[in-house]
């Protein structure tokens, strides 16, 4: 019989909601503004369009379990195993969360982003998930300008990373 392991997920909800609202505001009152004859004006409502796409594009899910941790985009899917973890950084406002390893990096949103519903157990399992494998907390302002390095792993759930410089 397969042992089944437990297995936590959560959904960036909040980011991709604000992301939608930013995308079909700002493109309405872009597109308002520029039959008005307010080019200008019309051009700044499409920067925050473009910030509402990197809501959206920026937002997905985490699922953690004993193993490892993956994080899946809209556009790509990284992947980092537990022992590979060294720390982990977080943001004064635990809303960013970096996996940092040898050489590598995993930049997930962090519990502000998380939806309610399974945001509490995610956080005890991540918690005793690092006291397990002695993992300490660095708090930094830092983390919320880290990208994720060398853990990206193609779309098909293969583990090969497919691009080692994101």
């Amino acid at each position: 019989m397969i042992e089944q392991k437990e297995q936590f997920s959560v959904a960036h909800t909040p980011y991709k909601i604000v992301g939608w609202m930013c995308i079909t505001l700002f493109t309405f009152s872009s597109i308002m503004a520029a039959r008005a004859g307010v080019f200008g004006v019309a051009l700044i409502f499409l920067l925050f369009v473009s910030l509402g796409i990197y809501l959206v594009l920026g937002s997905g899910s985490m699922t953690v379990n004993s193993e490892e941790i993956r994080y899946k985009l809209p556009l790509a899917n990284y992947k980092i195993k537990w022992q590979e973890i060294n720390y982990v950084e977080v943001d004064q406002q635990f809303s960013s969360l970096v996996f940092v390893g040898e050489n590598k990096r995993l930049a997930v949103n962090g519990v502000t982003a998380w939806r309610r519903k399974n945001r509490q157990k995610m956080m005890e399992f991540l918690l005793e998930q690092m006291r397990h494998n002695s993992i300490e907390f660095k708090q930094t302002e830092w983390a919320m300008l880290r990208t994720s390095k060398n853990t990206k792993v193609s779309r098909n759930g293969n583990d090969n990373p497919t691009n080692q410089w994101t």
